[in-house]
């Protein structure tokens, strides 16, 4: 039994090992021939790192000539570690054509228009700033790091990876590897460390123990930097060194990772929690019973006053103070927050979670569901062939983003209270912003759309009846309402309880049900043409659940909203919590892939679609 896992692990190296070769043949390469005018592009370089005028003209020429905005550029030379990482993070030959692709760099020079940083100047100006400055070369591995993430979203469909031959790279350091690990892996690049030094230990360890089989999976693992790199695009300095020692030289990696002088150039997302720090303690002094209203008797879809707790639950996600309640109708089965939120408590806990402090986990975790926005945008396209879409409660325009390739002729506005939905115009995903409360916007927007859309936005509302009507309102004759929600009739609700993730308290006020959502729809004059409620389901129920408990479990971590810093035994027993909970959301991510036969059907389904025409004829 130990030799056929020794097998079947050194049979999934060598398929990662293809897989890194395959994206790692696919990309782009700078030609050695060819120049143009260097004119309206910046280089923005590490320190130490100087292209020569003819290197960058031949970029330039190869921008143009691809029409491109953003080139990250992999000189002769980048870290083996590097490289592995960022093809792992990426798939190469499709990064150009996916929007919301996380931008990634090899942190060695980002070529960029000047009308790129123009746009982004109101959001990014210090970071713009720097740039303009530093000229050809003298940017921290950090501020190009944030240059390439922020330019993918200002120019989502024009930015590429290139290999440039012919121009050496500037070696790596520890500021560099830690910047790398970050790109790839957010704020889980800690507890991946753990995982990664667990997994050296272990696979020695087994080879030693068990033998053959096991020894062949270490030599394979050993030879991935070349079976992945060896005789493609991107050529890793000291590629043959490093299998030779490989064992060492990831021992030396870890240690670069971990080591206090890789933290030392980049402003601490302590420093940024501690510039936050008084503005909650100013917030948290009068107390928190103002941000919540008085206690409901009736319900607010029926009426019915016969109410009974279906949830009690603290804030797992931010672990902002606070526990909130859930009731269920017994009446009309409608599960809303009770005491709901106040306007005071509104502004209070959403404070960082979608901007500010959360603003960088919120890209990273909204531009991994590409496809998702797709599938919506597809949804509605078997019906409609929008010319005017309106998607309320977009923020940053995520979905309005992925839609423009599904429908390139259509023209894409959103509303939005937050300032998110400015940055959305200004990256270009939405045509126009409209500031402020749907329902108080409806009247000036009555009749001009073609598609209202709102995606898990009705539970975020105080009165969702309100929210139908303004879209009823906005849509011309004809026009189609998308409605997508979490659905709370899910078993997996039941039986994670507060650990199911689609409850989001204190963020989601109200949990409509298909029943409610589809027999409102009727009374307001729409036709329900569509409806999805098992291919809807998103597998992750089980796999966030582990992360959930060890929230509620763990030291609160480095957040403003507590009163001083989590000492050292704190710090360290989160970090090694949050590690101890990753092979358990490995383990309920195949639980949920395990179960997608059952889930995948009403009943089954996390959350469910409806696409209404208004007007019955």
């Amino acid at each position: 039994m130990t030799e056929w896992g020794g097998v079947v692990l050194a049979t999934l190296v060598a398929l990662d090992a293809l897989r890194l070769r395959g994206r790692a043949s696919a990309m782009c390469e700078i030609p050695e021939d060819g120049a143009a005018a260097v004119v309206g592009v910046r280089f923005a370089c590490v320190s130490g790192f100087h292209p020569s005028d003819a290197a960058r003209a031949r970029v330039v020429r190869f921008m143009d000539t691809e029409a491109l905005d953003v080139v990250d550029l992999w000189p002769d030379g980048v870290g083996v570690d590097t490289a592995l990482a960022l093809l792992s993070a990426t798939e190469v030959a499709l990064f150009r054509a996916q929007p919301l692709a996380r931008g990634l760099s090899a942190l060695q020079c980002v070529a960029v228009r000047q009308s790129v940083l123009d746009r982004m100047r109101t959001a990014h100006a210090a970071l713009v700033e720097r740039v303009e400055r530093a000229g050809a070369g003298g940017l921290e591995p950090t501020d190009l790091l944030r240059l390439a993430q922020a330019a993918k979203r200002y120019a989502c469909r024009r930015t590429d990876l290139a290999a440039w031959p012919g121009v050496a790279a500037v070696p790596e350091d520890a500021t560099r590897a830690r910047a790398c690990a970050e790109a790839v892996l957010g704020a889980l690049w800690v507890p991946v460390v753990g995982v990664r030094a667990a997994w050296l230990v272990g696979l020695v360890t087994a080879a030693l123990v068990w033998g053959e089989a096991w020894w062949v999976a270490l030599a394979l693992w050993a030879a991935r930097p070349a079976l992945a790199l060896a005789g493609t695009r991107v050529h890793a300095r000291g590629l043959w060194l490093t299998v030779a020692l490989r064992p060492l030289f990831e021992l030396r990696a870890l240690a670069r990772l971990v080591t206090p002088r890789a933290w030392l150039e980049r402003p601490t997302l302590a420093e940024r929690v501690e510039a936050q720090r008084p503005a909650y303690k100013a917030l948290l002094e009068p107390g928190t019973a103002r941000f919540f209203e008085p206690r409901a008797d009736a319900c607010p879809m029926c009426g019915g006053r016969s109410l009974r707790r279906a949830l009690s639950t603290p804030d797992l996600v931010m672990g902002k103070p606070g526990r909130f309640l859930v009731d269920r109708c017994e009446a009309c089965g409608h599960l809303f927050q009770n005491p709901r939120l106040s306007l005071d408590g509104l502004a209070f806990y959403y404070r960082d979670a979608y901007d500010g402090l959360g603003e960088e986990q919120q890209e990273l975790t909204l531009g991994g569901v590409g496809p998702v926005y797709e599938a919506r945008a597809r949804f509605v396209g078997a019906h409609a062939q929008p010319r005017r879409w309106l998607d309320v409660g977009g923020g940053s325009g995520h979905l309005c983003c992925v839609a423009r390739g599904v429908f390139p002729d259509c023209t894409f506005d959103s509303v939005d209270l937050s300032a998110g939905v400015d940055e959305a115009a200004r990256r270009g995903w939405v045509d126009h912003a409209i500031r402020g409360l749907f329902p108080e916007r409806a009247a000036a927007l009555a009749g001009q759309y073609d598609v209202v859309s709102m995606s898990h936005y009705l539970e975020h509302t105080l009165t969702p009846a309100d929210e139908l009507a303004a879209a009823h309102t906005a849509l011309r004759d004809g026009g189609y309402v998308f409605i997508e929600l979490p659905d709370a009739a899910s078993f997996a609700s039941r039986l994670l309880g507060r650990f199911w993730f689609p409850w989001l308290q204190p963020q989601h006020l109200h949990f409509v049900s298909f029943e409610w959502l589809c027999q409102r729809l009727k009374a307001l004059g729409f036709q329900v043409v569509a409806q999805q409620r098992g291919e809807t389901h998103y597998p992750w129920d089980f796999a966030l659940a582990p992360w959930l408990v060890a929230s509620a479990l763990l030291p609160a971590g480095d957040v403003p909203w507590r009163p001083s810093p989590p000492g050292r035994l704190a710090r360290i027993t989160r970090a090694l919590g949050l590690t101890a909970a990753l092979p358990f959301m490995a383990l309920g991510l195949l639980v949920d892939v395990l179960l997608l036969p059952f889930t995948r059907r009403p009943g089954g389904s996390n959350a469910f679609r409806v696409l209404a025409r208004k007007g019955t004829t």
